[in-house]
């Protein structure tokens, strides 16, 4: 197992679905009334099977369900990281669903990241973690971005396609990768510092360790006012987009308006494709788990399902 959270895909054969005397019956009809040496053997074998799978059917065993306890991320991995952003003169962050795999701990989580005082791009379940705006936060460029940036801090977030696998981030870049999935931390491209554990647990470690913002704040001001300038000139153009009318629905200019009418309680459900492309730029979500969309590897057409559940 991976350790990380989720759905589990459990394949029931259709030969359990339907109660066991049918299902012995057509074994039986398949198995034919042949008297020569290969129908016998087929008999004999279709009979083992039928018996192996009904075996234990009438037993009710009691359910138990495991604690689990999420993985500590190891101590010396933690002061690593920190020696690495106290070097660092442009540091970033992406935080990604994982991040929040323990949900209770989504404004602990978010006081966090506010302490590190880490320029940071929010994606997947991520997305709302510090409000519908803040200063730390970016929405635009990520990968010009990444590629200026000299210190990179993966959180929950693997070097799959989405980053390019890892091309996005510059080669000199110091990479701290924290992931519960070793696999994923190491995906495509080597770590400098892996933290494999609850990246939740190493967020919140990380800003107690020391007085990271009060220490590095003043020399990663000028690196923040940039990437807030980058991310204002964006917005600027967006706006422009949304003003463009035309003889079809302008999805900018529909989710401007979206973004405007949605309330501080609103939970935003994206579906895919397109235009979930771009209301990842346009929409802002109010608060942490405020945003639901398929994933990367989800399947287009379950928005109508998320809105039910929600």
């Amino acid at each position: 197992a991976s350790g990380i959270p989720g759905p589990v895909f459990i394949e029931c054969p259709v030969d359990l679905l339907y109660d066991e005397s049918t299902i012995r019956q057509w074994y039986a009809d398949a198995a034919g009334k042949g008297t020569a040496v290969g129908d016998r053997l087929l008999r004999w074998y279709l009979g083992r099977h039928v018996e192996k799978m009904f075996a234990g059917s009438g037993e009710r065993p009691t359910a138990h369900v495991r604690a689990v306890e999420p993985p500590q991320p190891p101590a010396a991995r933690i002061r690593q990281a920190r020696a690495a952003l106290a070097r660092a003169q442009r540091p970033l962050m992406v935080i990604g669903s994982q991040t929040l795999a323990q949900a209770a701990q989504a404004m602990q989580i978010a006081a966090a990241v506010q302490q590190l005082g880490i320029p940071v791009y929010l994606s997947g379940m991520a997305r709302g973690l510090l409000g519908r705006q803040h200063a730390l936060q970016l929405r635009h460029q990520r990968r010009l971005a990444l590629r200026e940036a000299d210190c990179v801090v993966l959180a929950g977030v693997p070097c799959d396609f989405r980053l390019d696998y890892g091309k996005h981030i510059r080669r000199s870049a110091t990479l701290i990768a924290a992931n519960r999935s070793a696999r994923d931390a190491r995906l495509n491209r080597r770590p400098n510092v892996p933290v494999i554990g609850d990246v939740g647990q190493f967020l919140r470690a990380l800003a107690q360790a020391d007085a990271v913002p009060a220490l590095h704040a003043e020399r990663w001001q000028p690196w923040i006012t940039q990437l807030q300038s980058r991310d204002a000139e964006r917005e600027t153009g967006i706006t422009e987009q949304a003003a463009v009318s035309g003889e079809h629905v302008n999805p900018v200019a529909l989710l401007r308006m979206v973004e405007q009418v949605a309330g501080d309680k609103a939970l935003l459900v994206a579906d895919g494709g397109d235009f979930v492309g771009t209301a990842s730029y346009v929409l802002h979500p109010r608060a942490p788990l405020r945003w639901l969309d398929p994933g990367a590897f989800g399947t287009l057409g379950v928005g109508a399902g998320f809105a039910l559940g929600a």
